[in-house]
């Protein structure tokens, strides 16, 4: 598309996205790429493009980023050397054949994830399946009569709890421990 490089580095991804979206729209520019960097929140923004696109939508890209996050540095690299491609390789001038086998040895190792991972997904679901099936609904019914007697022991036990608690009460009170006092009452003539 172009060759010229422009690089924004912008604290938090909302900051980023404010960018990216500002410097596409603004100017005939490619977004290769957006990379959190290590610590303290920061993202870098790759664009490629024409040096004039890539300095208006770095310029844009910046003057809109700042209304919401904070821009901490930005530049344009005019005709970057072939040199660059060696510390971002995955994204400037690596020959589309290295490019290639990248992408075949990743879909090789994601399909070695797939297959690692389908098999226990699986034996989880026919464990589960084993474990629904060998429950029969008479086992069910059993289960849940069991269950409802227990419950029913433990109310008539709290039951009789309460009752003996009330008989005890009623007990004291027979025998006389608390006292009342007599009252006489005198009416005039």
């Amino acid at each position: 598309m172009g060759n010229s490089l422009g690089f924004i580095e912008i604290v938090g991804m909302l900051g980023a996205i404010e960018a990216c979206d500002a410097a596409v729209k603004s100017a005939n520019v490619e977004l290769v790429g957006c990379e959190l960097t290590k610590g303290g929140g920061w993202v870098t923004i790759t664009l490629k493009g024409d040096v004039a696109a890539v300095k208006a939508g770095v310029d844009a890209a910046v003057a809109s980023a700042e209304r919401i996050a904070k821009v901490v540095s930005y530049t344009v690299i005019a005709r970057p050397s072939e040199e660059l491609g060696k510390i971002t390789p995955d994204k400037l001038g690596q020959p589309k054949e290295k490019k290639d086998e990248e992408s075949e040895n990743k879909n090789e190792k994601d399909e070695e994830k797939v297959i690692v991972e389908k098999p226990v997904a699986e034996v989880k679901k026919e464990e589960e399946k084993i474990a629904q099936e060998k429950i029969s609904p008479e086992k069910i019914a059993v289960e849940e009569k069991v269950a409802v007697e227990e419950k029913n022991a433990v109310a008539e036990k709290k039951m009789e709890e309460k009752h003996e608690i009330k008989t005890a009460a009623a007990a004291q009170k027979s025998t006389g421990t608390t006292r009342r006092r007599r009252t006489t009452t005198t009416t005039k003539k």
